[in-house]
Protein backbone atom coordinates (compact mmCIF):
# COMPACT_ATOMS: atom_id res chain seq x y z
CA UNK A 1 0.00 0.00 0.00
CA UNK A 2 1.06 2.95 -1.12
CA UNK A 3 1.08 6.08 1.61
CA UNK A 4 -0.56 8.99 1.20
CA UNK A 5 1.07 12.30 -0.74
CA UNK A 6 0.72 14.15 2.09
CA UNK A 7 2.22 12.26 4.54
CA UNK A 8 5.74 13.27 3.06
CA UNK A 9 4.86 16.68 2.13
CA UNK A 10 6.01 18.35 5.63
CA UNK A 11 7.41 17.46 9.15
CA UNK A 12 4.91 18.25 11.75
CA UNK A 13 7.51 19.06 14.52
CA UNK A 14 9.34 21.43 12.08
CA UNK A 15 5.80 23.40 11.06
CA UNK A 16 4.95 23.71 15.28
CA UNK A 17 8.27 24.86 15.92
CA UNK A 18 8.16 27.86 13.34
CA UNK A 19 4.44 28.21 14.32
CA UNK A 20 5.31 29.23 18.06
CA UNK A 21 8.13 31.15 16.89
CA UNK A 22 5.38 33.50 15.49
CA UNK A 23 2.59 32.61 18.65
CA UNK A 24 5.19 32.94 21.45
CA UNK A 25 5.72 36.37 21.58
CA UNK A 26 5.67 39.11 18.69
CA UNK A 27 8.65 38.39 15.86
CA UNK A 28 10.98 41.19 16.16
CA UNK A 29 11.84 43.69 13.51
CA UNK A 30 15.30 41.97 12.48
CA UNK A 31 13.73 38.39 12.01
CA UNK A 32 10.34 38.99 10.70
CA UNK A 33 10.90 38.60 7.22
CA UNK A 34 12.51 35.53 7.07
CA UNK A 35 9.81 34.11 9.30
CA UNK A 36 7.03 35.04 6.98
CA UNK A 37 9.17 33.20 4.54
CA UNK A 38 9.25 30.35 6.43
CA UNK A 39 5.52 30.24 7.37
CA UNK A 40 4.38 31.09 3.91
CA UNK A 41 6.63 28.28 2.53
CA UNK A 42 4.95 25.85 5.08
CA UNK A 43 1.68 27.13 4.54
CA UNK A 44 1.93 26.59 0.95
CA UNK A 45 3.01 22.59 1.09
CA UNK A 46 0.50 22.49 3.90
CA UNK A 47 -2.62 23.33 1.44
CA UNK A 48 -1.93 20.33 -1.42
CA UNK A 49 -1.93 18.01 2.13
CA UNK A 50 -5.64 19.35 2.61
CA UNK A 51 -6.91 19.70 -0.74
CA UNK A 52 -6.40 16.19 -1.75
CA UNK A 53 -8.30 14.61 0.86
CA UNK A 54 -11.93 13.61 -0.06
CA UNK A 55 -13.77 16.33 2.55
CA UNK A 56 -17.20 16.35 0.51
CA UNK A 57 -17.85 12.65 1.57
CA UNK A 58 -18.24 13.49 4.93
CA UNK A 59 -20.28 17.07 4.22
CA UNK A 60 -17.00 18.94 5.24
CA UNK A 61 -15.94 19.73 1.23
CA UNK A 62 -17.80 23.41 1.77
CA UNK A 63 -16.19 24.27 4.96
CA UNK A 64 -12.73 23.09 3.99
CA UNK A 65 -13.06 25.40 0.98
CA UNK A 66 -13.71 28.57 2.55
CA UNK A 67 -11.12 27.82 5.07
CA UNK A 68 -8.79 26.80 2.18
CA UNK A 69 -10.10 30.09 0.23
CA UNK A 70 -8.99 32.11 3.24
CA UNK A 71 -5.75 30.81 3.45
CA UNK A 72 -4.93 31.79 0.01
CA UNK A 73 -6.34 35.38 0.73
CA UNK A 74 -4.24 35.41 3.38
CA UNK A 75 -1.30 34.02 2.02
CA UNK A 76 -1.73 36.91 -1.68
CA UNK A 77 -2.30 39.69 1.19
CA UNK A 78 1.34 39.77 2.01
CA UNK A 79 2.79 42.87 3.20
CA UNK A 80 6.02 44.34 1.39
CA UNK A 81 9.18 44.01 3.17
CA UNK A 82 9.36 47.85 3.43
CA UNK A 83 5.78 47.39 5.43
CA UNK A 84 6.13 48.77 9.28
CA UNK A 85 7.66 46.18 11.13
CA UNK A 86 4.59 45.86 13.71
CA UNK A 87 2.59 44.92 10.67
CA UNK A 88 4.26 42.46 9.30
CA UNK A 89 5.13 40.89 12.96
CA UNK A 90 1.03 41.00 13.36
CA UNK A 91 0.44 39.58 9.38
CA UNK A 92 3.53 36.33 10.76
CA UNK A 93 0.80 35.94 13.47
CA UNK A 94 -1.82 35.77 11.49
CA UNK A 95 -0.16 33.53 8.55
CA UNK A 96 0.75 30.75 11.87
CA UNK A 97 -2.00 30.94 12.76
CA UNK A 98 -3.69 29.91 9.41
CA UNK A 99 -0.42 27.55 8.76
CA UNK A 100 -2.17 25.76 12.51
CA UNK A 101 -5.27 25.55 11.30
CA UNK A 102 -3.96 23.49 8.08
CA UNK A 103 -1.87 21.56 9.79
CA UNK A 104 -4.57 20.07 12.26
CA UNK A 105 -6.63 19.32 8.31
CA UNK A 106 -3.66 17.56 7.42
CA UNK A 107 -2.93 15.36 10.21
CA UNK A 108 -6.75 14.08 9.97
CA UNK A 109 -8.27 12.24 7.63
CA UNK A 110 -11.96 13.13 6.54
CA UNK A 111 -14.39 11.99 8.84
CA UNK A 112 -12.22 10.95 11.64
CA UNK A 113 -15.00 12.48 14.00
CA UNK A 114 -17.36 10.76 12.98
CA UNK A 115 -16.13 7.71 13.33
CA UNK A 116 -14.85 8.87 17.32
CA UNK A 117 -18.73 9.65 18.00
CA UNK A 118 -19.29 6.26 16.92
CA UNK A 119 -21.35 7.35 13.96
CA UNK A 120 -21.19 5.63 10.29
CA UNK A 121 -18.06 4.50 8.75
Amino acid sequence: MTAPVHEHAFDEATVQAVIRRALDRLPLADTVDNLIAALCWHTERLLPAVETKDWSAHGQGELVTVIVDGVRKKLDARPASGAVAAARAVYAQEVARACRALLGLALVEPGDEERLRGGPQ
